[in-house]
């Protein structure tokens, strides 16, 4: 009777490709689904923890993957379905980490959209940057 309110329709979970969360109603077990994830693999964009700056940079072997996430959401499922990589994939980080500036009317610029999935070293950052000062 009241399907529309029905807390399942609200229910969200992580995709493991994409990291986003995404309602219940359209994600997929991963043990339920046979994909190819090779084409996920990505090459300088997942790295091991390093909890000291001496230690070595180490780079993750296979796919770039949210192992804790058990879902793949309809949209990531479909295309790795045609071994296509998800433009939303982890395996893009790099094109995720960059913001999408629109100017508006008056000529001021207005972030419609912006990624970070992990902490900057923002002073490192700003005493590399050349600046006014």
């Amino acid at each position: 009777m009241y399907k529309a309110i029905d807390p399942a329709n609200f229910e969200e979970a992580g995709c493991a490709v994409c990291g986003l969360l995404v309602p219940f109603t359209k994600l997929t077990p991963k043990a339920e689904l046979d994909l190819n994830y090779d084409v996920l693999t990505a090459l300088g964009v997942t790295h091991t923890e390093q909890k000291h700056s001496e230690e070595p940079i180490e780079e993750v072997e296979g796919p770039a993957i949210a192992e804790e996430c058990d879902y793949v959401c309809a949209d990531c499922e479909a295309r790795l379905l045609k071994n296509i990589k998800p433009l939303r994939s982890l395996a893009n980080a790099e094109k995720m980490l960059v913001a999408k500036v629109h100017h508006i009317a008056s000529g001021q610029g207005k972030l419609s959209a912006n990624v970070i999935m992990f902490t900057d070293p923002t002073v490192k950052v700003y005493n590399i940057i050349p600046h006014k000062g």
